[in-house]
C-alpha cells in the first residue's frame, strides 16, 4: 500500500533510499569502531565522544528495518504491515532527532586528548559532520514520505551523494595524514578525483531519469540513456582503479597505521557503491531502451 500521495513506485523507492542511508551508517559506524579503538592511550587520553559511546552510527540498523518495512507494507496491502511501517518510520524518526541532537552535542565540545590521537580525532568529528547531514535526511524521508512524489530513480542520486561525502572524508584523511601514507599506499581512485567527478555523473543521471519520469520525451529520453551510459563507464573506471589500489595496497594489518586502515575501509566502501551505480546505470539504460522503442 502505497502512502499518502506517493505512488506504489514512490514508496518502495523512498524505503529503499532508507535502506541505503541504514548501510551507509553502518558502514561510518564500522569505520569509527576501527578508528577510535586504533588510538593510542597517552597522558590525555583518547577521544570518545558521546555518539561513539551511544553508537549513533549503528542506529541506522532502525533505518534499514525501517525501509524494508515500507517495501514490503508497499507490495503487500495489510493494515497490520501498514501499522508497523508507520511505526518503524516513526521510531526512525525519534532515533534520528536524539542522534542530531548528540552529534551537535558533540561537534559545539572538544575536550584536550593526546597528541597521538589528535588526527584520528579531528578525522572522527569529520565523519560526524557528514552523518549529521544524514540525520537530518532521514528525518525528512520518513516525515515527508506521504507527501513526496519525486522518488523515483532517486537512487542514483542518494548513490552520487554518498560517494562525493566518502571522497570529503577520504580527502580530509590524505590531506591531514600525508606523511603517514608515503609510499606505502597510494590512494589511486582519489588522486584522480573519482569520488568527485563520480558523483556529479551518478546525481545527473538519477536527476535525468526523474524529469524523464515526469516528463515523457523521446528528446529526454535519449540523453537519459546516454548520461546513464556514461555513469556506467565512469562506474567501471572507477571500479578498476579502486581494484589496482585494493590489490596494490589494501592490504593492511593490526600493525599498520590507523591512516592506513581507515583509507582502505573507505576505499572499499567506495568500491561497493560503484558496483552498485554501474548496476543502477544498466538497469536504467536497459529501461530506457526499451521505452524508447
Amino acid at each position: 500500500m502505497a502512502c499518502g500521495n506517493t505512488s506504489t513506485a514512490d514508496s518502495l523507492v523512498l524505503g529503499a533510499i532508507q535502506i541505503m542511508i541504514g548501510i551507509f551508517h553502518i558502514f561510518m559506524w564500522y569505520f569509527l569502531l576501527v578508528l577510535y579503538m586504533g588510538q593510542i592511550k597517552g597522558v590525555f587520553g583518547t577521544y570518545e565522544p558521546i555518539t561513539y559511546k551511544t553508537g549513533c552510527a549503528f542506529w541506522g540498523i532502525f533505518y534499514i528495518v525501517s525501509g524494508a518495512s515500507t517495501i514490503r507494507s508497499t507490495q503487500k496491502s495489510s493494515p497490520y504491515l501498514t501499522l508497523w511501517a508507520l511505526i518503524m518510520n516513526i521510531f526512525s524518526v525519534i532515533t534520528a532527532f536524539i542522534a542530531l541532537c548528540l552529534t551537535v552535542f558533540e561537534l559545539s565540545t572538544f575536550h584536550t586528548v593526546s597528541y597521538r590521537n589528535y588526527g584520528q580525532a579531528k578525522l572522527g568529528r569529520e565523519v560526524s559532520r557528514i552523518l549529521l547531514a544524514s540525520y537530518l535526511l532521514e528525518i525528512g524521508i520518513a516525515l515527508a514520505h506521504s507527501i513526496c512524489c519525486c522518488a523515483r530513480l532517486a537512487i542514483q542520486i542518494m548513490t552520487g551523494v554518498i560517494h562525493n561525502n566518502l571522497g570529503i572524508i577520504w580527502l580530509y584523511l590524505f590531506l591531514t595524514q600525508t606523511l603517514t601514507f608515503g609510499k606505502g599506499y597510494l590512494p589511486l581512485a582519489l588522486i584522480s578525483g573519482y569520488p568527485f567527478w563520480s558523483s556529479l555523473s551518478f546525481v545527473f543521471s538519477g536527476t535525468f531519469a526523474v524529469v524523464v519520469e515526469k516528463k515523457r520525451s523521446k528528446f529526454l529520453l535519449s540523453y537519459a540513456i546516454g548520461v546513464n551510459i556514461l555513469s556506467a563507464c565512469i562506474s567501471i573506471i572507477g571500479i578498476t582503479l579502486l581494484l589496482f589500489e585494493l590489490t596494490l595496497f589494501g592490504t593492511v594489518s593490526n600493525n599498520s597505521p590507523w591512516s592506513r586502515r581507515s583509507g582502505a575501509l573507505l576505499s572499499t566502501y567506495l568500491f561497493l557503491f560503484s558496483i552498485l551505480e554501474f548496476c543502477l546505470a544498466v538497469i536504467v539504460t536497459d529501461w530506457g531502451y526499451k521505452a524508447n522503442r
